[in-house]
């Protein structure tokens, strides 16, 4: 006992604490580690074909289990769990597959997403889309020429139902044939998804020797020819009664303007309220310059105010002895005076119209020199009447609109126009109606004409 307390001590007054602390630590590590560096082996009369599914973790899972350890120690007993681990590590493998098979469903789904869905994109290079006059042809074929584009790629393109000459980039060639008449264009492009686009347009083909030669226009400095149509025959408040035909006259008068004469542009205004009607002539006012001409039409109910010897036009939103909504000829005048055209036409179809004139010329004068009429500003008006009704029937607007289509001369002043179809209405009006042309008072007028220009 001496012996062993003195060796005791010389160790730990020889050797450094530290080194002595190391050591403690290594011979705990290493014995508690026994399992791991050596691990349990099963019984040597176990079948081996339950140690093929990782046999050292299982070793080492029974090894830190000592309940397993002990069970393990029976063979009929490791059997089990051998065979309760390959059953689990196949339930593993089977969750794991579908894992993956469900990742795979949502990379197809999410590819789906992505398929173009768009159509494609059709251009017209020939034959050339004017943007005012009509499209017409004189051959028995037309040329179509364009490129459809889309990201997916473009499968075919039809014209009229048959296929084009298509090539890798998308450019398509045909030749339509044509009958006389209008006749309708239909391009469809297909891209490789199934998306559809169509681009129509309509020409017309006229035969050689019935075809309109090109009309110089005679004038300089014309500018651009600009026409407001205003028709009003359905009202919203009961008090105002309904009319039948401003619309329809409207329309006719809108088609001969764009298929016999010069227009820019044409906008018709159906049944439209005073707010409307303001925002309307407002955006005139900031387009139109002083090179420019303007034709101003009213179609519908007209009123006048005896006391304060005012006309108005009834807007949609009019109501009977309620003028807030009315529009009076000095609106109407304040805002022509605004607007920078050098030529200004209205004509007025609606009851008391006339009393927008500041004089009325009953007969023509002489022939007018056109150059000299284009230069000077005008503020002219036609009229259907002079202080008193008319009939919603418009024989003024009739005969109006057949001097127009019966017209052959290039040039036609406001003046020629309004004395070639006077006596007209005033024959043919059931209540001896009388037209009325002048000058539109206090809005700038200084002797030019408004002049309607052939095609």
């Amino acid at each position: 006992m001496n012996l062993k307390i003195n060796i005791s001590t010389l160790i730990f007054n020889i050797l450094p604490r530290r080194i002595l602390l190391l050591i403690c630590s290594c011979l705990v590590v290493l014995f508690g580690c026994t399992d791991y560096l050596f691990p349990p082996q099963p019984p040597e009369n176990i079948d081996k074909k339950y140690l093929s599914v990782n046999k050292e973790d299982s070793l080492v899972e029974i090894a830190r289990d000592p309940v397993l350890k002990r069970e393990t120690s029976d063979p009929d007993r490791y059997k089990g769990y051998r065979l309760r681990q390959r059953e689990r590590q196949e339930l593993m493998n089977r969750l794991e597959s579908y894992q993956n098979q469900m990742l795979n469903d949502q990379n197809d789904d999410l590819a789906k997403l992505k398929v173009d869905r768009l159509p494609p994109k059709i251009t017209i290079f020939e034959p050339k889309m004017p943007r005012a006059a009509k499209l017409t042809h004189n051959e028995k074929k037309l040329r179509v020429r364009g490129k459809a584009i889309d990201s997916s790629g473009i499968l075919e393109v039809l014209v009229n139902g048959k296929d084009t000459d298509l090539n890798e980039s998308g450019y398509f060639l045909t030749r339509v044939p044509l009958r006389i008449g209008d006749n309708r264009i239909n391009v469809t492009a297909e891209d490789l998804e199934g998306n559809r686009s169509t681009e129509t347009f309509t020409i017309q083909r006229v035969s050689s020797s019935l075809r309109k030669p090109v009309v110089k226009n005679p004038l300089e400095n014309t500018g651009r020819y600009y026409a407001l149509l205003i028709a009003v025959e359905d009202y919203e408040h009961p008090s105002v009664s309904d009319l039948d035909n401003p619309i329809k006259d409207a329309r006719r008068l809108k088609t001969v303007l764009e298929q016999e004469y010069r227009f820019d542009q044409i906008k018709l205004l159906e049944n439209p309220d005073r707010r409307e009607i303001i925002t309307s002539f407002g955006g005139l006012r900031s387009t139109l310059t002083p090179k420019d001409s303007l034709l101003v039409f009213y179609a519908g109910h007209g009123i006048w105010d005896e006391e304060i010897e005012q006309g108005f036009w009834l807007p949609s939103d009019a109501e009977q002895n309620n003028p807030v909504d009315w529009i009076s000829n000095g609106t109407l005048r304040d805002y022509l005076r605004g607007i920078k055209s050098r030529h200004t036409l209205v004509i007025s179809d609606a009851c008391f119209s006339g009393s927008i004139l500041k004089t009325r010329s009953a007969f023509a004068k002489a022939a007018p020199v056109f150059q000299q009429l284009h230069k000077l500003p005008s503020r002219k008006a036609i009229t259907s009447g002079t202080l008193n009704e008319v009939p919603d029937r418009s024989v003024f607007l009739e005969y109006l609109i057949k001097r127009l289509q019966q017209n052959k001369e290039a040039l036609l002043t406001s003046q020629q126009l309004f004395s070639s179809f006077r006596v007209a209405v005033i024959n043919n009006s059931p209540n001896q109606q009388i037209p009325q042309y002048g000058d539109i008072q206090q809005a700038g007028d200084e002797g030019g004409d408004f002049i309607f220009i052939k095609r």
